[in-house]
């Protein structure tokens, strides 16, 4: 019904081909939805701080002694988040410049014409010695 010529490939190094361009992008999507939880917790500790901010203003000396020490946790709890954040965003750089190059090696595998394009590319075969 369908002609499909693979030309030199097999379908093993076509399903290869298509594992190591869609990995990457896998991978790109969890840490985006690590940013995602990230960021979603750095709004709730924020609520927090102000909550918490609102109410030392009009507590009493032992409550306020309380409330300063959850402000200190809370300071604690956001410089590990951000830090979490920086980790994050520097593994995705990471990860996308180190498949990059990979990518490229392995779309040069497969001409889009296929093996006859490739043959053309190399030049016309020379039979002198």
């Amino acid at each position: 019904m369908f002609d499909i010529t693979l030309g030199a490939h097999s379908p093993d190094d076509i399903a290869h081909i298509i594992q190591v361009s869609l990995a990457p992008a896998f991978i790109l999507a969890g840490l985006a939805q690590m940013l995602n939880v990230f960021s979603a917790r750095l709004a709730r500790i924020a609520d927090k701080v102000n909550a918490t901010a609102r109410d030392l203003d009009e507590a009493d000396p032992a409550e306020a002694r309380h409330l300063s020490q959850q402000l200190s946790y809370l300071r604690r709890r956001t410089f590990v988040l951000d830090t979490a954040v920086v980790c994050v965003s520097l593994r995705a750089c990471l990860r996308s410049s180190a498949v990059r190059p990979h990518l490229s090696r392995v779309a040069t595998q497969i001409p889009p014409g296929g093996a006859e394009e490739r043959a053309d590319v190399d030049g016309p075969a020379s039979d002198a010695p």
